[in-house]
């Protein structure tokens, strides 16, 4: 009975083995779009693909539009290197933030966690540090959800300290008059 079982699983494992062949042997060829040129201008020139073209143009026709009026802007050619540095500061600074409150994390939180900011937290209450633990980890586990916090819970300044500058600075005051006395 068995030898009959390893007959008809023989012969139903040659035509896979026949189908696998036959695929690999084939090849796909895939034909390229060719570009097409949505508009050109002085500065700029956009392309998008055929197949693509009935989205794209609008989207590429606005976007060199915006990059075309801020070239030309007279009040960003007014402004000195410095003022550009300080406008671009400005909007890492409140991207930074609209970023910690989706995640409800505090600036604090994503320190990197180097040997002297492992002090600084083992020097935090317990409480403290459990609730810095808890928000990270909320904080992974919506990033994987790709999901963010309520608009209600947003409501924060990630900016405020929770004690560990603090701690920082008591570490490296430590540190550095350990280092005076060698």
């Amino acid at each position: 009975m068995h030898a009959a079982r390893n007959q008809k699983t023989k012969k139903a494992a040659k035509p896979v083995k026949q189908a696998k062949r036959s695929l690999a042997t084939k090849k796909v060829v895939k034909k390229k779009a060719a570009p097409v040129v949505v508009q050109q201008s002085a500065a700029i020139t956009t392309t998008v693909n055929k197949s693509n073209s009935q989205l794209k143009p609008q989207f590429s026709q606005a976007l060199a539009q915006y990059t075309a009026e801020q070239a030309s802007s007279p009040q960003i050619k007014a402004m000195s290197q410095q003022q550009r540095g300080m406008r671009i500061r400005s909007l890492q600074v409140a991207w930074t933030k609209h970023w910690l409150c989706r995640r409800g994390l505090f600036y604090e939180d994503i320190f990197e966690e180097v040997p002297d900011i492992r002090l600084a937290i083992n020097i935090l209450p317990a409480d403290v540090r459990k609730d810095r633990l808890r928000r990270l980890i909320r904080s992974c586990d919506l990033d994987c959800k790709l999901v963010w916090l309520p608009e209600h819970m947003q409501q924060y300044d990630p900016m405020t300290s929770y004690g560990l500058d603090d701690a920082i600075m008591r570490v490296d005051l430590m540190v550095n008059a350990h280092d005076n006395y060698v």
